[in-house]
């Protein structure tokens, strides 16, 4: 993590070991496939059962979610007996390192953060507390090292 960001004081524990959620990341950004493949299907059947507040969220989620099958940009699928891992492999790494690496050298320039976070770019919302931490921290870091240069 770049040294302006400021750690989050709080995360979940489990056994005594950190186990944050994906919204504790300050810096997020969310890779595509190039892929067509569309057979996600939402709400598909379970083979266990939820607890109750699991299923009455699951129950909800249906009633403002797309329920058609359809595909997702941002999950790589891999066929039940596993004859398309090849090709999703191939461009998971060719996301990863065709965007997913420039975005981490991004993540390392304070000036390019604070212009991402007023864009909406990564996980906070611009103008939210987490957004406003994020910028804040960025530009602390650049008041302190004026001999930073932007990438």
């Amino acid at each position: 993590m770049p040294t302006f960001v400021k750690p989050l004081k709080q995360l979940p524990e489990r056994d005594g070991e950190p186990r944050p959620h994906y919204w504790h990341c300050q810096l997020q950004w969310g890779l595509r496939k190039s892929l067509s493949q569309p057979w996600f299907q939402p709400f598909a059947e379970l083979e266990r059962d939820l607890p109750p507040t699991f299923a009455l969220h699951r129950e909800g989620l249906k009633q403002v979610l797309r329920r058609d099958v359809h595909d997702r940009p941002d999950i790589w699928f891999i066929k039940e007996d596993g004859s398309n891992i090849d090709e999703v492999m191939d461009d998971l790494l060719a996301a990863i390192e065709g965007e997913g690496l420039a975005v981490l050298a991004r993540f390392n320039d304070p000036n390019s953060v604070i212009r991402m976070a007023l864009a909406g770019e990564l996980g906070p919302r611009p103008g939210s507390p987490a957004a406003n931490q994020l910028i804040r921290g960025a530009r602390d870091f650049l008041a302190a090292n004026p001999d930073h240069l932007s990438r």
